[in-house]
This record gives structure tokens, C-alpha cells and sequence, in this order.
């Protein structure tokens, strides 16, 4: 059987302080996330589809072919799975690249520019206790 993973990380838990202190990142990752891959296998073996052929953004988009006792924990559990897989991945520690198209026109209009963005959002993160 196929069995989802929680996935590696290209990078250290601590490499976000003080924005995202080391605690926060691996609680997250190896509880958080790991509950959701735990709960999407069993979801899966419990409808005997735990080796489906189709990664599971392509289960979500097609739910009603899932049989209906197994499509409420599939949804829960695949959503968070995949939702917490994008997470890590968008995460680039030490980053200067500026993001372009539609969200760089947003932060544009509410930040004048990347560089006051980051200033602010660094600020408001080390505000909150």
C-alpha cells in the first residue's frame, strides 16, 4: 500500500526566529501535520483506497467519486494535509526574492512597496506575545 508521508523540510525549524520561533515550527510540523497525514491514511484504508492512484488535490476536486461514508474525514484530513504541504513549501528562510504579479500589486497598494511591507510585517510579528 501507498501511504502518505509527512514531508522533509528543505530547511531547520529554527530558521525563522524571531519570527516564527523554532517551538511554534516543530509542533506544527511534526504534530499538527502528522495528525493530518496519520488521519488521511486511516481515512483512506477505512474505504480500501490507501494505495489511490491520484495524488490527493485531485481526491478534492473530485470528492463525489469517494464513497460518501469516507468524504467528510477525506476532505478534513486531505485539506489539511495539503494546505499544510503548501505552507512549508512557500516558506523560503533568508529570502530576498520579491513576489511578483497580482500579490505584488497588492502589497503595492497597501505598502507602497516590498521593503515597507517586510518592515511592517516584521514589526507587527514582534509585537505580538
Amino acid at each position: 500500500m501507498v501511504f502518505y508521508e509527512l514531508p522533509k523540510l528543505s530547511y531547520e525549524y529554527d530558521e525563522f526566529e524571531p519570527f516564527i520561533d523554532t517551538e511554534t515550527m516543530k509542533i506544527h510540523h511534526t504534530k499538527h501535520h502528522q495528525a493530518y497525514v496519520d488521519g488521511l491514511n486511516s481515512s483512506l484504508t477505512a474505504i480500501g483506497a490507501a494505495s489511490h492512484p491520484k495524488y490527493i488535490s485531485a481526491i478534492l476536486s473530485e470528492l463525489t467519486s469517494i464513497p460518501e461514508s469516507g468524504r467528510s474525514s477525506i476532505n478534513f484530513f486531505g485539506g489539511g494535509f495539503e494546505n499544510h504541504r503548501l505552507f512549508w513549501e512557500t516558506l523560503i528562510p533568508n529570502s530576498d526574492k520579491i513576489p511578483r504579479g497580482k500579490l505584488e500589486d497588492q502589497i503595492d497598494v497597501y505598502f507602497d512597496n516590498f521593503d515597507n511591507f517586510k518592515k511592517v510585517f516584521s514589526e507587527t510579528a514582534l509585537s505580538i506575545h
